[in-house]
């Protein structure tokens, strides 16, 4: 046994009803992670990522929606969205509480309670500025 489902298991999720899922209550442990229907290569990662937690009885319900509904439902579902770059400008504007719900940056309004001089520091280049 993984320690993954150790750990499930050791909070009350287990498989009561041998359908491979495991469930807290009557709460099966499944969720929908939405990917824009017009991009194979995010529908291929959501389908991955979905095999790879079956086995720990989590069932990801991949679903492909348009961007004007991934728009209305990114603040209270998961979706699979993809940047391309990684450069410390674009990884700060993705994460940082200031933009969260702002147009598709951290759109689950991810906050980190640390102040400020704890947290890392973006460095720009000074062509960047």
């Amino acid at each position: 046994m993984s320690k993954t489902q150790r750990q499930l298991k050791d909070a009350g999720w287990e498989d009561r009803d041998g359908d491979g899922i495991v469930e807290k209550s009557s709460l099966k442990a499944e969720f929908i992670l939405i990917y824009p229907s017009s991009d194979v290569t995010r529908q291929s990662l959501a389908i991955a990522a979905a095999d790879m937690i079956r086995p720990l009885g989590i069932n990801m319900i991949v679903v492909g929606k348009s961007w004007d509904d991934i728009g209305k439902m990114m603040n209270s579902s998961a979706v699979l969205l993809g940047w391309g770059s990684h450069d410390p400008l674009e990884m700060y504007s993705i994460y940082s509480s200031k933009n969260a719900g702002v147009e598709f940056y951290n759109p689950g309004f991810y906050h980190n309670l640390l102040p400020m001089p704890y947290q890392p520091v973006v460095c720009l280049s000074p062509s960047a500025t």
